[in-house]
């Protein structure tokens, strides 16, 4: 008998879950854990790695290769301004810069006393920005001299830059903290003008309670920014970080990177494999990892339906999972609580009618993602999906009308 199962905890989420989750990549081995990720264009992508390592991927990620760097110490961040034109920095204020794809690497360190270099930007080969300590240091010659673009000079007696986020070449933020007996503080600097001079803004306050430690930073737009701190709580921004609020506390784990592709829609990775994503701007999370032996490092999207998590496996080796999405994650909105039925069902599903004034269209994938049906919704009108010449299966069966959408796993016997 062919019927129809219904998963109802999928049925009724007010959000809509990807027809498709997170996949192991193989990068070579050899390495160590890796610590963060960047794609220059839906091909070309490159990850930093413990003990010097640095992996590269020029199709997508289905094939990755070994860099040699150069450097013995552990490399921190990598950003690239083009799929040949990068820097990145580590430990003991190491700064290495590339031309030609990673095929060879020079040695720009900082001058210091062997802090590390925790954040870097690229605007081309010859403008960057790199952080160390509380100070934003900048070059506009390739890192063949660096000068110090921003000192901290808040009320903060030790501070430690450990972000750099630009949303556009000319408009970023760098966010940093102190952690210590006396508790954690993070505060956050702007700049306008592509990082020659930087403001600090007022402190992260929420409810009278200052955030800790930053663990994860996200700036999606001018406007909305994010901070996870260590003790597992999300504040968020929509004033270009002026004022900061209470998004989430305790629903998502912790955080050690985060990338938001939408004002409100975003991924964050952390230890014991987890994975989570939003669609609203923070204040309920939805687990997509697929084990609790991964630590991920980070995580980056290219497109807002393909993005990949970096950081190591139970051994301490590389792990790489790249997330696929053929649609684009939206909000239920007035689609949340809509359900096909009959369940079980033989040869036809019927589908509930949009609300007035909505359009759209009904699309059952396969469990790898492929569109086996298609079927147009109109507002306030029943119609039904055929399903008699479908093999046995699991099934996504996907409503969508303009910016909502909702999804029901559904599995033909």
């Amino acid at each position: 008998m062919r019927r129809f199962l219904l998963l109802l905890s999928l049925a009724v989420s007010a959000t809509a879950a990807p027809a498709q989750t997170w996949t192991t990549q193989r990068p070579p081995a050899g390495l160590f854990a890796l610590t963060d990720v960047h794609f220059t264009d839906a091909s070309h992508g490159y990850a930093s790695a413990a003990v010097g390592g640095l992996l590269k991927t020029m199709n997508g990620g289905q094939t990755w290769a070994s860099l040699p760097s150069g450097v013995p110490s552990s490399l921190r961040d990598v950003h690239f301004s083009s799929a040949d034109s990068g820097y990145v920095v580590g430990n003991v204020g190491v700064v290495i810069r590339t031309v030609d794809g990673g095929a060879s690497w020079q040695r720009h360190d900082l001058a210091n006393n062997g802090a590390s270099v925790n954040g870097v930007y690229s605007h081309s080969s010859r403008r960057a920005l790199v952080t160390q300590g509380d100070q934003i240091f900048r070059t506009t010659n390739g890192g063949q001299t660096w000068t110090v673009a921003y000192t901290y000079n808040g009320a903060l007696p030790i501070f430690t830059f450990r972000f750099l986020e630009f949303v556009t070449p000319s408009l970023g933020y760098a966010v940093g903290g102190y952690a210590g007996s006396m508790g954690g503080t993070t505060q956050v600097v702007k700049t306008t003008d592509g990082g020659a001079t930087w403001t600090l803004l007022p402190n992260l306050v929420a409810g009278g309670t200052a955030v800790g430690p930053a663990a994860a930073v996200a700036f999606p737009t001018a406007q909305h920014g994010y901070v996870a701190d260590v003790n597992r709580r999300l504040f968020r921004t929509t004033d270009g970080g002026q004022t900061w609020t209470l998004a989430g506390q305790n629903n998502f784990g912790s955080f050690y990177g985060m990338h938001f592709v939408g004002p409100s829609t975003g991924y964050g990775v952390g230890d014991t494999g987890n994975i989570q994503y939003t669609t609203d701007g923070g204040q309920t999370w939805t687990a997509q990892g697929t084990n609790t032996d991964d630590t991920y490092a980070n995580v980056y999207f290219p497109a807002p339906t393909v993005g990949y998590a970096v950081g190591s496996d139970a051994g301490a080796g590389p792990r790489v999972l790249k997330f696929t999405n053929p649609m684009a994650i939206k909000p239920a909105g007035p689609l949340a609580g809509l359900v096909a039925y009959p369940n079980p069902a033989t040869t036809a599903v019927q589908l509930p009618p949009l609300p007035a004034s909505l359009s759209g269209q009904a699309t059952l994938l396969a469990a790898d993602g492929r569109v086996v049906l298609r079927q147009p919704l109109r507002a306030a009108t029943a119609s039904a999906l055929l399903t008699a010449s479908l093999p046995a299966g699991l099934y996504v069966l996907r409503i969508e009308a303009g910016q909502y959408a909702t999804q029901q796993k559904l599995m033909v016997k």
